[in-house]
């Protein structure tokens, strides 16, 4: 899509459009995507957040290759480069017959909203393992 630039490149990959930023990460195969986003929201989301939301429920999504994963939605401070940043978000987890993915798109909150469909359109035509 129009604008989004690849950034960093390693275990996973971080695409960003300025505005918005999309983090995708590999995961192991044979997980529940509902345990792999519990997991993200553990490892990753929560020691790097202030007043951390998360939306009520998990939304099932069905990515254009067939897999199915979960999305839910969050919103809180986070630390990163000296100063904290009010952020919101979606998290999609994935997971494939050989491999999985999570997907953490994010924005400033006055902003996310139109990033939102550009990063859904990109989840739901990745394909994960």
């Amino acid at each position: 899509l129009s604008g989004w630039q690849p950034v960093r490149r390693g275990e996973g990959m971080l695409l960003t459009r300025g505005s918005g930023n999309l983090s995708v990460l590999p995961a192991s195969a044979g997980a529940d995507p509902a345990a792999l986003a519990g997991a993200y929201v553990r490892q990753v989301l929560e020691p790097n957040a202030q007043g951390l939301s998360l939306s009520q429920g998990l939304e099932t999504v069905r990515l254009g290759g067939g897999q199915v994963g979960v999305r839910f939605a969050y919103q809180g401070t986070f630390r990163g480069q000296g100063r904290a940043t009010p952020l919101q978000g979606e998290v999609t987890a994935v997971v494939g017959r050989h491999a999985g993915a999570v997907f953490d798109a994010w924005a400033a909150p006055e902003v996310y909203e139109y990033e939102r469909a550009d990063v859904q359109a990109m989840i739901e035509t990745a394909e994960v393992g």
